[in-house]
């Protein structure tokens, strides 16, 4: 089997996220025996984690069967995590899979316990303590989850062009590359099992800034075309 595994990820100052990047690249080279842990960046500016993913993908060059793509700070339930990853190998047609139901926000003391463990250690649901759970079916005021970790045959990726490098800035461009796999490629599949963030310190609220809004603006634009296009 052949996985690659893409992080978008730029260099911080952060301590938090610096250390959350570096344990998780260590969890998945200790959990998923062989896979190629590749991650891309982009330039200054806003982060535009559609253009570090794709650059990611675009330093492969051995040809993997299956692409996890996962955040910088995300990690998860491995068991589920490699049922997504069998399911995607052994079916290269298989649908994308979101290895998860249950979405957890952790606290700043619950991420030192975790980035305090040896990347291979197990780490159960019931010792999360967490600030914000988000469930797919969801419940308010949260959307269904479709970030975190995604895992999906490399042709799936590779027949939608990768993510929309458009979205600079936070948001949204997990939401349309969602919505563009579930109708080029087939509606996703999800698994149930759970994922986690890292927390780290956060300056602003992400939605309140000016990029958050043209990103939205620009989601909305290609969902009202999408309904022009079909009717």
């Amino acid at each position: 089997m052949t996985v690659a595994i893409l992080i978008p990820w730029r260099a911080s100052d952060d301590s938090w996220r610096t250390e959350s990047f570096t344990w998780c690249v260590a969890r998945w080279r200790a959990m998923v025996s062989g896979a190629s842990v590749v991650h891309g960046s982009c330039p200054d500016g806003p982060f535009n984690r559609s253009l570090a993913i794709n650059n990611a993908r675009r330093q492969v060059t051995s040809s993997p069967s299956v692409l996890v793509i996962a955040d910088a700070d995300t990690h998860g339930d491995i068991t589920t995590i490699m049922r997504a990853i069998n399911r995607c190998y052994e079916d290269k047609s298989s649908p994308w899979i979101l290895p998860y139901t249950r979405y957890y926000n952790l606290t700043d003391s619950s991420t030192e316990a975790i980035l305090a463990m040896e990347p291979d250690s197990h780490i159960s649901e019931g010792s999360l303590v967490f600030e914000h759970r988000i469930t797919s079916p969801p419940m308010p005021p949260y959307g269904d989850p479709v970030s975190g970790i995604l895992v999906m045959p490399v042709a799936a990726y590779d027949f939608v062009g990768g993510f929309d490098e458009d979205f600079a800035g936070w948001g949204y461009e997990d939401k349309d590359m969602a919505r563009r796999l579930d109708r080029a490629w087939g509606a996703r599949e999800r698994l149930d099992g759970f994922v986690f963030h890292l927390w780290h310190p956060v300056a602003v609220d992400p939605f309140s800034l000016p990029e958050s809004k043209q990103n939205e603006e620009l989601y909305r634009k290609k969902m009202s075309e999408d309904v022009r296009r079909v009717s």
